[in-house]
């Protein structure tokens, strides 16, 4: 810069306070220059602009929440589930052959002379599904899924099974009384009598006589009676029916007066002061086809029942003298579902999906279950009754039975003795004889992942900002295009000067000088100095270059 010390006071400025007019410009303007004009052209692209840095602000929560990561099940490709079925099923241990002439007391005759045990599989699950609806200790169904992910889930299946039936023979029970005999030494004797039209009857009472002196010692009364039986009042026959049982039994109306409690329910004297109401019930256990919907959760297999299927048709043959009745043939059972058999045709093309139960089989839990609830409750009064087994003791459950009671005894059997059969019946039989089920039930293997999902609600602050941008940048350029004749100062100093202010035109151009350039240029020969000719204020008056020492 060529400016030299000059004193302010003067008139009249000399000529070594002439200062080049580009480093003048420097030190008189800043760069607020451009914002003059930035204003003055672009005031509401500024303003949008503005807007928009405010709302940017906010931006950083919404981009945060857009993607979102959980944890997830994927399925495996190279795992398979499994879960234990059963399509057919004729596991027995023995035969025994019976004196075909003179039969034993009790034996069971129903199917001829010959007699099949059952295995002890399925002894001991008819055990455990009686007393697991009396105690939690038992859990009557056992069966365990192969899964080797966190979850798995299958398709719809069957399976062989037992099922059971029950209805509720009440209204058929035919009471006689008569009146009551004169008491006996303070001895109560029920004065009616209880039967169904089987045959089956309730006893009222039983007397031990004294036969030392013949004088009547104690009157036993019978409270409830079971038994299996060859017939049913009013369930419908179903093939493969290996069990019958009747029910007809005395129950209390006072719940808390049953067979065990202290309380005799009666006088001193042991006699009865309660009502009683006879009930009757009959139920039937016979294969079945269950169909399942299920899933592992957790480890915890969780099967949903859908569908109940039963065998079709005549299943007893007479095989002559050989067995001196109609004994049972196998039961094939056909669901009906979408299904074909795995196994290979002989002629090409597989047939349906059935099950079967094989006659040895049936003919050994018929001759199981036969002697199996055989058994009354009774005693000298209600507070001290007792049952004569097992199965009588749990049906009439202390006095206080009931037709639920009794239908949720023999669904527990039913259940437990059909996961015994799905644990130890075959699945790949492809006998014709014994039919073709759907083989290995497969499942499929959901594993642990990580997934990440899109919260596109969140997107909306963000795209609203980059859409406003994209409406600020659009016009900036268009803007920028049509000015293309007039290129941008960007911070030069010299556009005030040259072109002008709105009361100042001194030093007004008079050519066009567009570029910052060429206003470069124009100032490199041009001087000025400091001049107060104009009242006292400070202006800048051109003047030819002065000397400078050195030149």
């Amino acid at each position: 810069m060529a400016m030299r010390t000059m004193g302010f006071g003067e008139t009249a400025l000399p000529d070594t306070c002439a200062v080049s007019m580009p480093n003048l410009m420097r030190i008189i303007l800043s760069s607020s220059s451009l914002s003059l004009i930035a204003e003055r052209i672009c005031s509401k692209l500024a303003l949008l602009g503005a807007f928009i840095t405010v709302v940017a602000l906010a931006v950083d929560p919404f981009t945060q929440n857009i993607i979102a990561v959980r944890n997830c099940q994927i399925p495996s490709t190279n795992q398979t589930a499994l879960i234990p079925t059963a399509d057919t099923y004729n596991s027995w241990i023995g035969g025994i052959q019976r004196n075909n002439t003179s039969p034993n007391p009790g034996d069971f005759i129903l199917w001829g002379i010959n007699r099949f045990v059952p295995d002890s599989d399925i002894i001991a699950s008819a055990y455990s599904g009686l007393f697991s609806s009396a105690t939690t200790v038992i859990k009557p169904s056992a069966i365990r899924s192969s899964c080797p992910g966190i979850n798995c889930t299958f398709q719809r299946y069957s399976t062989l099974g037992v099922c059971h039936r029950c209805a509720n023979i009440s209204s058929s029970v035919e009471t006689v009384c008569s009146p009551s005999p004169p008491a006996q030494e303070n001895i109560f004797r029920p004065r009616c009598k209880w039967s169904l039209p089987s045959g089956q009857m309730l006893q009222n009472y039983t007397e031990s006589d004294n036969l030392l002196n013949g004088t009547i010692a104690e009157v036993f009364i019978n409270f409830a009676i079971a038994n299996s039986t060859a017939s049913t009042v009013a369930l419908p026959h179903v093939p493969g029916t290996f069990t019958n049982v009747t029910i007809l039994a005395n129950v209390t109306m006072d719940p808390k007066c049953t067979i065990t409690s202290e309380n005799d329910c009666g006088n001193s004297a042991g006699v009865p002061n309660m009502d009683f109401g006879p009930i009757a019930f009959e139920c039937s256990l016979f294969p079945c086809t269950r169909t399942y919907t299920a899933s592992v959760i957790g480890g915890a297999i969780v099967e949903t029942e859908v569908k109940r299927s039963f065998g079709q048709g005549n299943w007893l043959n007479d095989r002559g003298d050989s067995s001196k009745a109609l004994s049972p043939d196998k039961v094939q059972i056909n669901p009906n579902e979408d299904c074909t058999s795995k196994w290979p045709h002989k002629d090409g093309s597989p047939p349906p999906c059935t099950y079967t139960a094989g006659p040895e089989f049936i003919m050994s839990l018929g001759n199981f279950f036969w002697s199996f609830w055989n058994g009354t409750s009774t005693g000298r009064h209600y507070g001290e009754a007792t049952s004569t087994n097992d199965a009588m003791a749990i049906l009439y459950s202390g006095g206080v039975t009931n037709f639920t009671h009794i239908d949720r005894v023999l669904g527990a059997m039913a259940d437990s003795m059909t996961a015994a059969i799905r644990l130890t019946g075959r699945v790949d039989s492809d006998s014709p004889v014994y039919g073709r089920g759907q083989g290995k039930v497969e499942g499929q293997v959901m594993l642990a992942d990580t997934c990440i999902d899109v919260r596109w609600g969140w997107i909306a602050l963000p795209a609203a900002v980059a859409l406003l941008t994209l409406l600020l940048l659009i016009p900036a350029v268009v803007l920028g295009r049509a000015a293309r004749s007039q290129p941008a100062w960007k911070s030069s100093a010299l556009a005030v000067l040259f072109h002008g202010l709105d009361d100042t035109a001194e030093l007004a151009s008079k050519a066009p000088l567009l570029t910052a350039a060429e206003m470069e240029k124009e100032a490199r020969g041009l001087w000025v100095r400091l001049s107060d000719e104009t009242g006292g204020a400070l202006r800048l008056k051109t003047q030819r270059r002065p000397r400078i020492d050195g030149d």
